[in-house]
């Protein structure tokens, strides 16, 4: 009785992508011998010739209308495509990202409705979550799809589905659909991040104490051309205005940029976790906790930089390939904030690169899956460090290994 309560009390959605649950196909039947019971009896009562021939086609009607449906899947084609150009898709938060479907209809007889099932995420959210549209003989239709870029991080989007169905939604038919997925970002932002903060002030204690480092940065802060204090080098496109000498340039008839970077003493190694937690496609706080693992990161680099710190920041790729940026600089700020953009989490064995360049006497692992198996890397692999950190983005709580 439980089991047939559940059954009625559950909403009954049609038109979905998925099959019809078996109810729709009684509801359907019900309603078609209905009606031929009602045609039946004016054909005998009332108008044989016209009675027998709305029969005739109430039964060919269904049969046609799923045939239609079935030409149209085979000569329609569903792409996507971004308007920015391939390999640009990447926005602010707050900002929308904006691409082409295209359904197109190489038949010379129109389509049958076209449902296409939106691909979309929690960080970047679909404005609607399913198409229909219908195409007339030879030409092909374009609708706007918007997605609404809310948390940072990187997110695969665009068209989960596509299937061509009939007028009496008896049958739905694949339709074929060609670069479907796009692997789209949106842009973390920098957090001011204390140094007071427990975890840093550990890990920089950690790493000024530590001898054998040897990260510095190769810049004479001696004197060129009467300019003390400062290094100086070409302009280069992109170099803020702000930093231009021009009496220094007009003596040497070259635009030179003045050089703010101090020499970094000491360096912090940290490292993204890619690990996927269990359930984690299912669990509303994941994408929230993501960002909070990229945000909290670039504000603790920030921070470490102001205090003359180089950090190496290690990740594992989609294509299971590893990542290593040197941060040295504001501008190398900019690059890895624009690099972890397209960061996800993945099921790849691998949690952390295998070589990981430059060393570090302090070390920090950002992660959303802290488990005995991560401990067990660290130790494995810097068990001899200074300083080993774990930073739990899902609980927002850090503590030395």
């Amino acid at each position: 009785m439980r089991k047939k309560d559940r059954a009625a009390k559950k909403e009954d959605k049609i038109g979905g992508l998925k099959p019809r649950r078996r109810n729709d196909y009684f509801r359907f039947a019900d309603g078609f011998f209905s009606s031929a019971v009602f045609v039946t009896l004016f054909a005998l009562f009332c108008s044989a010739r016209v009675g027998y021939f709305l029969l005739i086609a109430l039964f060919a009607a269904p049969g046609v209308s799923v045939l239609l449906a079935f030409i149209s899947s085979r000569f329609s084609e569903v792409s996507l495509s971004n308007k920015k150009g391939a390999g640009v898709c990447l926005a602010e938060k707050g900002e929308s990202i904006s691409m082409d479907v295209t359904v197109r209809n190489r038949s010379i007889l129109p389509t049958s409705l076209i449902r296409i099932s939106v691909l979309d995420t929690a960080s970047l959210e679909a404005k609607e979550k399913e198409i229909n549209v219908s195409v007339m003989s030879k030409r092909y239709k374009s609708i706007p799809l918007i997605f609404c870029a809310n948390l940072a991080g990187g997110a695969r989007v665009g068209v989960r589905e596509a299937v061509c169905e009939d007028f009496f939604g008896i049958a739905r038919f694949p339709v074929k659909v060609t670069g479907s997925i796009q692997i789209c970002g949106v842009e973390p932002d920098i957090p001011e991040i204390s140094a007071k903060e427990p975890l840093l002030e550990e890990t920089m204690r950690s790493a000024f104490n530590d001898d054998s480092s040897d990260e510095t940065i190769d810049e004479v802060n001696a004197t060129f051309a009467g300019f003390p204090g400062y290094d100086y080098r070409k302009y280069e496109p992109g170099d803020p205005l702000k930093r231009i000498n021009y009496k220094l340039s007009a003596k040497v008839r070259e635009l030179m940029v003045r050089l703010d970077e101090r020499p970094v003493t000491s360096g912090v190694v940290m490292i993204l976790d890619t690990a996927k937690p269990v359930n984690a496609d299912e669990n509303p706080i994941i994408p929230g906790a993501v960002q909070s693992m990229l945000e909290t990161s670039l504000g603790m680099v920030r921070t470490l930089l102001s205090r003359n710190f180089s950090v190496s920041v290690n990740r594992i790729l989609l294509d299971n390939t590893e990542s290593s940026f040197e941060i040295r600089s504001e501008k190398d700020l900019s690059l890895l904030r624009t690099d972890l953009s397209f960061f996800m989490l993945t099921d790849n064995p691998e949690r952390i690169p295998r070589k990981i360049p430059g060393g570090g006497s302090s070390v920090i692992c950002f992660t959303l899956k802290d488990d005995a198996q991560l401990y067990a890397i660290l130790e494995e692999k810097f068990g001899g460090a200074g300083s080993v950190c774990i930073f739990n983005a899902v609980t927002g709580e850090g503590r030395a290994l």
